[in-house]
């Protein structure tokens, strides 16, 4: 399962461990995970990811990025402004 994919993860709380997936990095900066990445998954409600730093940068790198986002963290108006592609529950 995700055998040749490197994962980049960012949880404030959560301590990840290595054995999880061998080629994950933990990252310190929730803007980190949004470098060279070909799909975000946004699996947890942090107010990080509500805020206008990591949405801006979320918008001018992800234009065509899929993004999974089940608790409907990017507001609706950014996501029909942007145009980006995005999975979410309940939208």
């Amino acid at each position: 399962m995700l055998q040749g994919v490197a994962i980049r993860v960012y949880d404030p709380i959560v301590a990840w461990q290595n054995h999880w997936h061998p080629r994950a990095t933990l990252l310190s900066n929730p803007a980190e995970v949004l470098e060279g990445i070909d799909a975000l998954m946004i699996l947890t409600p942090w107010s990080e990811f509500r805020s206008p730093v990591f949405l801006n940068i979320l918008v001018q790198n992800l234009e065509n990025i899929p993004i999974i986002d089940p608790y409907g963290i990017i507001p609706l108006a950014l996501l029909e402004a942007n145009r980006l592609r995005v999975v979410s529950l309940g939208r």
